[in-house]
C-alpha cells in the first residue's frame, strides 16, 4: 500500500498552505530585517543607472541637434568622386565634419565670452585693489575707536560692543568658510561636467552614425512584443513629436 493511499488529501492540501506561508512569513522577515541594506543597493543602482543614462540623453539630444547637418553633409559628400566609385557611405566623414564644426563654433562663443570677462577684470589692476581693502579695514578700524569713544564718553561699557563684535566675527568666518566649501563644491562639480560632457559627445557621435540602423532594430523589438495598434498609435505620436520640437530646436 502506498503512502499516498495513506494521506487525507485536505489535511495534506493545508499543511502545504501552512508551510508555504511560513516560508514567506520567515523570507519577508529577512527582507525586513535587512531592509535598509536593501534600500542603499536599491538606490546605489538606481545612482549608477542614471549616471549612465544623464550622458546618454544628453548625447540624444546633441544628436538630434546635429543631425540636420549631418544629413546635409551626407547628401553633399556623397556626390564626390571617391564615394560614388567605392560606393561607400560618407555618414562618417559628415559626422566628423559636423562634430569639429560644432565644436569649433562653442569654442568661438566660450572665447569672447571668456575674453570679454578677462577684459572687465583687467580694468581694476591687483595693487588698487589691496588698496581698497586696506581702505575699507581702515575705515572700520577708525569706526570702531571712534565708537568706544563715544560708549566711554557715555558711561557705557563696552563689553557688550566687544561681544557684538565676536558674534560678527564668527559669522564671518561662518560665511568665508561656506563660501569656501561652495567653490570645493564647484570644482567637484566642475569635474562631473566635464566627465558627463566627453562621454555625451561620444553617446551622440554613436546616435549619429548608428542612428538608422538602432531605430530599425528597436522598431522590429515593438513589432514583436506590442501589437500593430499601439505600434501605429506611437509612431504617430513620436513623428508628430518630432515636428513640434524640431520646429523649436533645429
Amino acid at each position: 500500500m502506498k503512502l499516498k493511499d495513506n494521506l487525507n488529501p485536505k489535511y495534506t492540501q493545508l499543511s502545504l498552505y501552512v508551510i508555504v506561508t511560513c516560508i514567506i512569513i520567515y523570507i519577508l522577515s529577512r527582507i525586513a530585517d535587512h531592509m535598509n541594506v536593501i534600500l542603499t543597493a536599491i538606490g546605489n543602482g538606481l545612482g549608477w543607472v542614471f549616471m549612465i543614462l544623464k550622458p546618454a540623453a544628453w548625447g540624444f539630444f546633441f544628436a538630434y541637434f546635429l543631425a540636420p547637418a549631418v544629413d546635409f553633409c551626407e547628401r553633399h559628400f556623397s556626390s564626390l568622386g571617391i564615394y560614388k566609385k567605392k560606393q561607400k557611405s560618407a555618414r562618417g566623414l559628415a559626422v566628423a565634419v559636423t562634430v569639429i564644426a560644432a565644436a569649433a563654433i562653442i569654442a568661438l562663443l566660450l572665447s569672447i565670452v571668456i575674453s570679454t570677462v578677462t577684459n572687465e577684470v583687467k580694468v581694476a589692476s591687483v595693487d588698487s585693489f589691496f588698496t581698497g581693502i586696506n581702505s575699507f579695514v581702515n575705515t572700520l578700524n577708525n569706526f570702531y575707536n571712534e565708537l568706544l569713544s563715544r560708549l566711554n564718553q557715555m558711561n557705557i561699557s563696552s563689553s557688550t560692543l566687544e561681544s557684538y563684535v565676536t558674534d560678527a566675527g564668527n559669522q564671518l568666518a561662518q560665511w568665508i568658510k561656506g563660501i569656501s566649501n561652495s567653490l570645493v563644491t564647484s570644482l567637484t562639480n566642475l569635474k562631473e561636467f566635464f566627465t558627463n560632457l566627453i562621454f555625451s559627445i561620444i553617446f551622440s557621435i554613436y546616435f549619429l552614425l548608428d542612428g538608422n540602423m538602432l531605430a530599425k532594430y528597436w522598431n522590429r523589438v515593438f513589432d514583436a512584443i506590442s501589437s500593430k495598434r499601439f505600434n501605429k498609435a506611437a509612431r504617430t505620436f513620436f513623428k508628430d513629436a518630432d515636428l513640434i520640437f524640431s520646429g523649436y530646436i533645429r
